[in-house]
């Protein structure tokens, strides 16, 4: 019932009334559950797979089918690809709607930087800026690292987490 999968939903994952109204609206409890039990994904990327991503991909004139959902929540699971990706793999499987995740991701050509490797990108990008500026100005600082965790993440195809660039970046910094 109704009421029973909101005060489920509301008690596990802090979903409001509206969202699981979308969620029983589209048939997709189900496929919720399966996606947080089996696949162990956090309730809020499971219900941005199946709720958020096909809502906005409708209103910028993309049809994305629940294969291509199942496909990014099996990559997601497996570790094959971080939440930062989803976008690139949307547009991929739109244009050849029947590769596994598994190809799909190969097709990003994922590098994955780390250790000096990554500290000399950071650099790069820093380079730019002021950092003495950033170290002293927090106002500054939280305009700047914003722009240099997206072009990071631009220059290794979103292989790495944001928030893992910008800790370091902050380890760099200070």
């Amino acid at each position: 019932r109704p009421w029973e999968i909101y005060e489920e939903l509301n008690s596990k994952y802090s979903f409001n009334q509206l969202q699981v109204d979308l969620l029983i609206r589209s048939e997709k409890v189900d496929r919720f559950h399966e996606y947080t039990e089996k696949l162990r994904l956090k309730g809020s990327l499971a219900y941005y797979l199946l709720i958020d991503l096909p809502r906005s991909k409708k209103r910028k004139g993309t049809e994305i089918n629940d294969y291509i959902v199942d496909e990014l929540a099996k990559g997601l699971s497996r570790k094959l690809i971080i939440p930062e990706q989803i976008d690139l793999l949307t547009e991929i499987f739109t244009k050849e709607p029947k590769l596994s995740i598994d190809e799909a991701a190969k097709k990003i050509a994922v590098t994955v930087l780390e250790g000096k490797a990554l500290d000399r990108l950071i650099f790069q990008k820093l380079d730019p800026f002021d950092k003495n500026k950033m170290r002293s100005d927090e106002a500054y600082r939280s305009v700047v690292i914003p722009k240099i965790v997206g072009e990071v993440l631009k220059s290794v195809n979103h292989s790495i987490e944001g928030k893992a660039v910008m800790e370091r970046i902050h380890a760099l910094i200070c």
